[in-house]
């Protein structure tokens, strides 16, 4: 079959059933990291509630007065649905990287995969945040699992589910044991299936 001047992302796209990819994970898992890296591979834009969130952080508290987690934790059901409700429409017109904490989106147009690693690995990784400097990768290990417990609570108040429930997933990824490329083959995969 001919296909023109068509660049390999558009032979990708042509290719897939799935209208957009759709991350979810805990703290620290690398989340954001993967949503880079397929953005660029495939062209689509990024839209992540995390960063949503840390930019409201940062609005409300500039000279980080209030740890992120702390202020996500005063955040409410409604605001929280409110963003799921806005992101939920974003994924489902399509080419997109969701960077994502509830998985909540339509199964069969989104490619919805779990992150998952070590508390350690995760701690380890988001140790040069500027939120973390000073901080033994202890002390940051029970703030990630803090924040983790208060998304879990979240979610099941909202959605009656624990976001680590692998059932919700059409793959998990344990991106402490993975490389980059070896997450991006199994994302590929899973796109032509």
């Amino acid at each position: 079959m001919y296909l023109g001047n068509f660049r390999s992302v558009d032979v990708f796209l042509m290719e897939t059933r799935y209208k957009s990819i759709i991350l979810s994970g805990t703290p620290g898992a690398g989340k954001s990291t993967l949503a880079k890296t397929l953005s660029q591979k495939y062209g689509w834009p990024i839209y992540s509630i995390g960063k949503l969130w840390r930019t409201k952080w940062m609005e409300i508290y500039p000279e980080g007065s209030v740890r992120f987690e702390d202020f996500w934790a005063r955040t409410t059901i409604d605001q929280n649905e409110e963003m799921d409700r806005i992101a939920k429409g974003v994924f489902e017109n399509g080419k997109v990287i969701g960077d994502v904490r509830y998985p909540i989106y339509n199964n069969k147009t989104c490619l919805i995969i779990l992150l998952t690693a070590d508390v350690k690995v995760r701690a380890e990784r988001v140790s040069t945040r500027p939120e973390y400097i000073g901080m033994s990768i202890d002390e940051i290990v029970n703030v990630i699992m803090k924040r983790e417990n208060d998304e879990v609570k979240m979610g099941i108040e909202m959605y009656e589910k624990d976001y680590r429930d692998y059932s919700l997933y059409h793959t998990i990824l344990n991106s402490g044991l993975l490389t980059m490329n070896q997450e991006i083959d199994c994302i590929e995969s899973l796109m032509k299936i």
